[in-house]
């Protein structure tokens, strides 16, 4: 369970602002050295891939922001309904705006995320970046 002292909402708060900003020394700081990353491309284990991951993103849109519609916080674990909006450097229209919704789950020790696993409609982001019917 976590610490008592660990405010969650806060942590997440703060990695969202860092994502705005590219900011990947503060988003570093809040995962373990053996984070265990799951997304629908499969899983990942340690702070280096889930950095590289994110760094993915990064070289994937450009002005990204997270819109957190809902949380869901119970012991040491939360969860996020968000929408990922930003702008495609990518596929047959760069420049293209998209919406992502995505529901993301993590387990902290302490201030540090030690599982997170991400689910989001491949197909649906495929079709706004006009990679798909």
């Amino acid at each position: 369970m976590a610490d008592r002292q660990t405010d969650i909402p806060t942590i997440l708060t703060t990695l969202h602002a860092a994502f705005k900003r590219r900011d990947m020394d503060t988003i570093a700081r809040y995962f373990d050295e053996d984070v265990r990353f799951v997304t629908p491309d499969g899983e990942m284990l340690g702070k280096q891939a889930r950095i590289d991951d994110e760094q993915r993103l990064f070289d994937t849109f450009d002005d990204s922001e997270v819109e957190v519609t809902a949380a869901i916080i119970n012991g040491d674990e939360a969860a996020e309904f968000c929408v990922l909006h930003a702008v495609s450097k990518v596929g047959p229209a760069p420049g293209r705006k998209i919406a992502m919704r995505y529901v993301v789950h993590y387990r902290f020790a302490g201030e540090l995320i030690t599982f997170q696993e991400v689910c989001f409609d491949r197909l649906a982001l495929h079709q706004q970046l006009g990679l798909a019917a």
